[in-house]
């Protein structure tokens, strides 16, 4: 049985810390009484879900028309729910690093070159698909972990929610 939770920090911290004690990293970093990271929603359609929990894909990338999160709204230290589309939440990543591009002529060749193996391009459009983003969000994830199904209350098409 899944329990629903509301995109309220307190609300998930409460369902994830007793799936993770266990962890060393996750018991510093969650589950000890001082630490209360910031929390992010990521909804990830097939494969990258699967890529990210398989360790292939490290670095998360959203590419946006207009800004909005996960835009320099992560940084270090953060956590990520990971969503696959239509299920639960199924997994748990670490923010490692965070880099934001406004992207110019060029820019989309410099990411691809230098980060395009991180983030782990399923098809061979994907490039050609980000061809009128503007902006660029790139986040490091590590330290990823499988969950026991947690059921979040969103309503919304956001693919990125910052939880207050």
């Amino acid at each position: 049985m899944h329990r629903v939770v509301n995109l309220v920090a307190e609300d998930i911290l409460q369902v994830l810390r007793p799936q993770l004690c266990w962890s060393r990293f996750w018991t510093k970093n969650l589950c000890s009484v001082e630490s209360s990271p910031r929390l992010h929603l990521a909804i990830m359609a097939p494969p990258y879900f699967d890529y990210v929990m398989d360790g292939t894909k490290t670095i998360e990338s959203r590419f946006t028309k207009v800004r909005c999160a996960p835009y320099q709204k992560v940084r270090r230290g953060d956590v990520i729910l990971l969503k696959p589309t239509g299920r639960g939440v199924l997994g748990l990543a670490y923010v490692e690093t965070s880099q934001f591009y406004e992207i110019e002529r060029g820019d989309l060749q410099f990411i691809r070159k230098k980060f395009g193996d991180a983030i782990r391009p399923a098809s061979p459009d994907f490039w050609e698909d980000r061809k009128s983003a503007r902006y660029a969000s790139l986040i490091g994830v590590s330290n990823v972990v499988n969950l026991n199904a947690i059921r979040v209350s969103k309503k919304d098409r956001r693919g990125w929610v910052v939880i207050e």
